[in-house]
């Protein structure tokens, strides 16, 4: 084999859904360079690839992404999905497609990746950048929002294992914070119980990691929340 025809291959790990001890999906990125060369992007060729492992990562399943890359008309990156599985064979992919306005889609399987179901299309815009998926169980979900230019907390539910959502807004008592613009940051925890604990964070004067904190927390599946701080 030529030097021409070296392929230089570098894996990035965008996600862990671990399942018990030893058993897991890993969502990565794979780029790979034409010709060992990184020094031009015209080189650069990547793909999003979910697997699933039950022996530490000793060995790998990888799961068939291919009805969900034609859906979203091309390859995904890093802050356009988010995985979740509620058991090995139950599973969700939520992602958006800047080809479509970035409207939000819910994929389902049953199988662990084998076949994906498109359950749910958001509305053309749907501002749903920099958002969070979560699955308590098999019904009941949120997509917490972290795109508009208020201080209100908006998010929308599932109870019907995302088949379809409803938009739902907490109204926060501060006025010094816009929880959710987008040059704010976000961050959540999850508890199959039911618990949600989500920071908020607003720059200040435009500088990133500073500023203003907002913590709410919800202990119902997201339908009621309160502050915290």
């Amino acid at each position: 084999m030529s030097a021409q025809n070296d392929v230089k291959t570098i894996e990035k790990l965008l996600q862990v859904q671990l399942l018990s001890s030893n058993e897991a999906y890993y969502l990565v990125n794979r780029y790979s360079y034409l010709n060992n060369d990184s020094s031009s992007i015209e080189n650069l060729r990547y793909e999003i690839q979910l697997k699933y492992t039950n022996d530490d990562g000793k060995s790998y399943t990888f799961c068939n992404l291919d009805s969900v890359l034609a859906v979203l008309k091309g390859p995904l990156n890093t802050p356009s999905i988010n995985i979740h599985f509620v058991n090995k064979d139950l599973g969700f992919i939520y992602g958006y497609s800047a080809v479509y306005a970035f409207y939000p889609i819910l994929f389902r399987t049953d199988d662990g990746g084998i076949t994906w179901q498109t359950i749910y299309a958001g509305e053309i815009g749907t501002p749903l950048r920099r958002s969070d998926f979560f699955m308590f169980n098999e019904q009941k979900g949120i997509i917490v929002n972290n795109w508009s230019n208020e201080p209100n907390f908006n998010y929308m539910l599932t109870d019907d294992g995302g088949k379809t959502w409803r938009q739902c807004t907490f109204k926060t008592s501060r006025t010094d914070i816009r929880i959710l613009n987008a040059d704010g940051f976000l961050s959540a925890v999850y508890s199959e119980k039911g618990h949600v604990t989500i920071l908020f964070t607003s720059p200040d004067n435009g500088k990133r990691g500073s500023g203003n904190i907002l913590v709410i927390q919800s202990m119902d599946f997201g339908k009621t929340f309160k502050e915290l701080k």
